[in-house]
């Protein structure tokens, strides 16, 4: 969704522009696979998100660059510290044009079609992906994430709420919008990656991810809220070494958001998929 909103906001491509993906795409000498071996055919904004199509952001990670890609990481929170109150939090990395210098790194096409699917070098938390599934559920913003509920001290009687920053990252409204819709449909579309869950009634908006870990299994990412014209709850899920987001992250986040909402999922078969999706960024 990063790489959706750099493209949009840039101008790199419009909500209609469609993109053709035949199952991967060939980059210099090497040949990117789309999850989908059979591709997902001519491709447009909204259901490049929903259908999770890797060659639509291997095309437009190289469109958008590395400087505004960076830009707009770094503004949605991702390479820093939430300021969460716990000790030994990690910034994660968004790489940046300088990073890649510093380190003599050789960076062009194949490393932006990398970054474009939030894959390559970039790092992010479980935490900094649960605001990221906030900023979408409040339309562009989210408040730096606490444990401490209530502060209160011997001089003084009863406890004061808790009330953190607001982090608001000036993203236009109509994209935002746009992407809200577009993973709307991860659950609501037939062609959606999560659309076996619609039956649970949440109208929840999500995006599935599969990380590649190169010292072993894929780690699989879901995140979500719901409901989505009036969202109570954003939630990330990562389950390490097992695959595909869909099917084992997925069934967790909706069964945090039944518990959540009073809804629960006793008894509903949601079934297994292996829909295919584009990998997510690596967790740390």
């Amino acid at each position: 969704m990063t790489t959706l909103a750099a493209g949009l906001e840039s101008g790199a491509i419009d909500t209609n522009t469609a993109i053709f993906c035949g199952g991967g795409i060939q980059i210099g000498n090497r040949y990117f696979k789309d999850s989908n071996k059979k591709g997902h055919g001519g491709t447009r904004a909204q259901m490049s998100i929903a259908a999770s199509c890797d060659v639509y952001y291997y095309v437009l990670g190289q469109r958008v660059g590395l400087g505004r890609l960076y830009a707009m990481m770094n503004r949605i929170g991702f390479g820093r510290r939430t300021r969460v109150d716990l000790d030994a939090e990690s910034a994660g990395l968004a790489p940046s044009a300088s990073w890649y210098e510093k380190r003599k790194y050789q960076w062009g096409a194949g490393t932006m079609a990398n970054l474009g699917i939030g894959q390559g070098e970039i790092l992010v938390t479980p935490l900094q992906q649960a605001c990221y599934a906030a900023m979408w559920a409040n339309g562009g913003w989210y408040r730096v994430p606490h444990i401490v509920r209530a502060i209160s001290d011997t001089s003084h009687s009863g406890w004061k709420p808790l009330v953190t920053n607001k982090v608001d990252t000036q993203m236009q409204p109509w994209i935002v919008d746009f992407i809200r819709r577009a993973m709307r449909e991860t659950v609501h579309s037939p062609s959606g990656t999560a659309h076996r869950f619609e039956k649970l009634g949440y109208d929840a908006a999500g995006k599935t991810g599969t990380a590649q870990n190169p010292h072993g299994d894929d780690h699989a990412w879901f995140v979500c809220f719901a409901p989505f014209d009036s969202p109570k709850i954003a939630v990330a899920v990562l389950v390490e070494n097992v695959g595909w987001g869909s099917v084992y992250a997925a069934p967790i986040a909706f069964d945090i958001i039944g518990t959540y909402l009073g809804r629960s999922t006793e008894g509903i078969e949601v079934g297994t998929s292996s829909t295919g999706e584009h990998s997510g960024g690596a967790a740390e």
